[in-house]
């Protein structure tokens, strides 16, 4: 008998992968040698193995040139025979900066056969093995997306149940050259930062194009001071001319707390049946500025005012500001006491 293993590979599957793509690549290796004579002779022994196996085999898969990241040892195989097949499953991690192209990726494949065999006498076989260190190539392509890079990110009168601004500038750092694009935003989790505008067209969007964005968002009432996350992604067409979404990148928005305010009444005598004047100091005890503030008491029976409401303005945190309200007490009454209130539009946006 004569014959030797002839394996082959190829991947099962797609072999076309995106940047930043985390995988399991499944290999197949194939055994198509043939045994091309066998002696036949009265007195020969049969045997046990065939001279076109492929005993032991192991294959190792390498990155090569590819930027890629192989997540797996060598896999063991067995023993391959003939007209079958083996597959291997390998974890790999392509580059999140991965430039589009073609690269092949080797596969060592390590295995031993039986190429001859000497009988001896009528009960004894001897048989001979070679070991082959093998390489071939498995050619995949990166293809070229749209990558971006968000920088330059501000927050503008955002605050917790409040409606605000946050501005950044996006970069296509990928290999495509995008059309048709649309910078997006969107809630990440159960973040309390919630889009009020969600889309921005950009239009053309080639490699290393910027694109300065500015959203309307709104925070939830519970949201504290500090910094929550916020998804941005792009839409766009791709060279196939399909619309695809560009992979997501969570950016950190800060946001300041609620508006609150403090209130001390100076103290002031009216008598009974009299008008005066009473001056209430306010302070913006919050970490939000609070625009068109307004001052009101309430005024109830003994007291009547016809003058309410006092206009405060403008406060940032830490402001204090005094409102003058004109109240009359009524002849019968007696150590009563009045009630301020405040109002404000909370921090709002402004263009």
């Amino acid at each position: 008998m004569a014959g030797s293993p002839e394996l082959a590979a190829h991947i099962t599957g797609t072999n076309e992968f995106s940047p930043g793509d985390d995988v399991n690549l499944v290999i197949a290796v194939d055994n198509t040698g043939l045994n091309e004579y066998k002696i036949v002779q009265s007195g020969i022994i049969d045997r046990a193995d065939q001279s076109n196996t492929a005993k032991q085999l192991t294959a190792t898969l390498s990155a090569g040139d590819a930027p890629i990241v192989v997540k797996a040892d060598p896999q063991v195989l067995g023993d391959l025979a003939a007209s079958s097949t083996a597959s291997g499953t390998y974890h790999i991690k392509v580059s999140q900066d991965a430039a589009s192209g073609t690269y092949e990726l080797p596969l060592v494949l390590n295995y031993t056969y039986m190429y001859q065999v000497e009988q001896t006498g009528t009960e004894t076989l001897q048989y001979m093995y070679k070991s082959v260190n093998q390489t071939v190539t498995l050619p995949i392509r990166i293809k070229p997306v749209v990558q971006i890079e968000v920088t330059n990110i501000s927050a503008q009168d955002l605050n917790a149940a409040n409606e605000g601004y946050v501005t950044f500038t996006v970069k296509n750092t990928g290999y495509e050259n995008g059309t048709n694009a649309a910078v997006r935003i969107a809630q990440n989790d159960a973040s309390p930062i919630t889009p009020s505008e969600g889309s921005m067209y950009v239009g053309n969007f080639p490699k290393g194009a910027t694109a300065d964005c500015r959203f309307r968002v709104a925070v939830s009432s519970d949201a504290q001071a500090k910094t929550y996350p916020l998804d941005v992604y792009v839409n766009y067409k791709n060279s196939e001319g399909d619309i695809v979404d560009s992979k997501t990148e969570t950016i950190g928005v800060p946001v300041g707390s609620k508006v609150a305010y403090n209130a001390t009444a100076i103290k002031t005598t009216i008598p009974a049946g009299a008008k005066s004047v009473i001056v209430v100091q306010y302070q913006n005890t919050g970490g939000a500025t609070a625009y068109n503030a307004q001052a009101r008491i309430s005024a109830v029976d003994p007291f009547t005012s016809n003058d309410d409401t006092a206009f405060l303005g403008t406060m940032a945190p830490g402001d204090v500001k005094e409102a003058s309200f004109e109240v009359s007490v009524d002849s019968g009454s007696y150590g009563e006491k009045l009630r301020p209130r405040f109002r404000s539009d909370l921090p709002r946006c402004t263009q």
